[in-house]
């Protein structure tokens, strides 16, 4: 299928396949997969990754105790 159908779109496809809980516990076969295939809109890159905000200010309170940097 890769051949036909280009490896990118299909690794776009398995990807966005795999990315919830029910996607990996999915069996696919090849005419189900063919017609996600057909229905997917484009993956969104590997290094698309969403990273929360972080407060430093528990980095401080962890630092402000006693022998914390021995």
């Amino acid at each position: 299928m890769a051949a036909k159908q280009g490896e990118a779109r299909v690794e776009d496809a398995l990807r966005l396949l795999l990315k919830t809980e029910a996607g990996r516990h999915t069996v696919v076969s090849r005419e189900s997969f063919r017609e996600f295939l057909d229905r997917c809109e484009q993956a969104p890159d590997i290094t698309d990754v969403q990273i929360a905000d972080v407060s430093l200010a528990s980095f401080d309170q962890l630092f402000s105790q006693p022998g914390a940097l021995q």
